[in-house]
């Protein structure tokens, strides 16, 4: 979603690395990323992971609804199970493949929105195991999407309002999303940490984003350092400078605001 070549980021092959696997020893939600990440990037069977052994492998997995793992009786997690939704999607809407049985996709998609609907309470909100949050609500409505259901249609609609409302009541400030009420602009809901800063992950984003277009492709790099003297929040603009000091990179994060002199990333 970056631009970025998976199978060749950094000089490795993450694609490789990820199908090359022991699929027995995947949980659930990395069978559901797989799975995924084979559509996105329309990855052929040419690996030792076939998108047939994902496919079956997460109906053999299913018990009521999914969870991180098999074995957990009565441990339906809504998450995994709206998130196994739309992984199998493609499968549900009619995507063929040899050795995978599109009823039986459809079947089991079909009573897992079953369990998703019955877990949703009156105000439209659908708790997980930890109770209601933005994040869940999220994962159900993506996975209702998927598969051609209106979250804000009659299914979802309960006496105080739809799904779709109840997901957008945990809106905060500045972009943001609350986990919970108790949770205002939580990480866990926004790509932000628990101090409301952006994650170390978005600061190596915007380094590559500053480098020049010949380090990046013939410079393989495999030692990161992040300093800053204070985080810099969703919805900053900043600037980004770069320089080379003998073998070593240095990209510095400014604040595009011209008052705000303090706040040097």
């Amino acid at each position: 979603s970056l631009g970025y070549n998976p199978k060749n980021f950094m000089k490795k092959d993450f694609v490789k690395e990820l199908f090359s696997r022991d699929l027995n020893k995947f949980l659930t939600n990395e069978i559901m990323f797989a799975i995924i990440t084979m559509n996105a990037l329309n990855i052929k069977d040419e690996y030792k992971i076939t998108e047939k052994d994902l496919v079956n492998e997460l109906l053999n997995r299913y018990d009521e609804g999914w969870n991180w793992t098999s074995g957990l009786q009565n441990k339906t997690d809504i998450d995994m199970t709206a998130a196994t939704i739309s992984a199998l999607s493609p499968y549900y809407n009619g995507k063929a493949i040899d050795g995978v049985d599109n009823l039986e996709v459809v079947n089991k998609v079909n009573e897992a929105v079953q369990i998703l609907k019955s877990r949703q309470s009156e105000d439209g909100h659908i708790a997980s195991t930890y109770g209601t949050s933005a994040e869940t609500d999220a994962f159900v409505i993506l996975a209702l999407v998927s598969i051609g259901i209106d979250p804000s249609g009659e299914s979802f609609t309960k006496e105080s309002g739809n799904l779709t409302q109840a997901f957008l009541s945990y809106k905060g400030s500045q972009g943001a999303f609350n986990h919970n009420d108790s949770m205002p602009n939580n990480a866990y809901a926004t790509d932000i940490d628990i101090n409301n800063h952006m994650h170390n992950l978005n600061y190596l984003d915007l380094a590559y984003e500053a480098l020049p277009k010949d380090e990046y492709e013939n410079t393989t790099f495999n030692d990161f350092e992040i300093m800053y003297k204070i985080g810099a929040f969703l919805g900053d603009n900043v600037k980004c400078f770069y320089s080379k000091i003998e073998n070593e990179h240095f990209v510095t994060i400014k604040s595009d605001d011209e008052n705000d002199k303090i706040r040097n990333f």
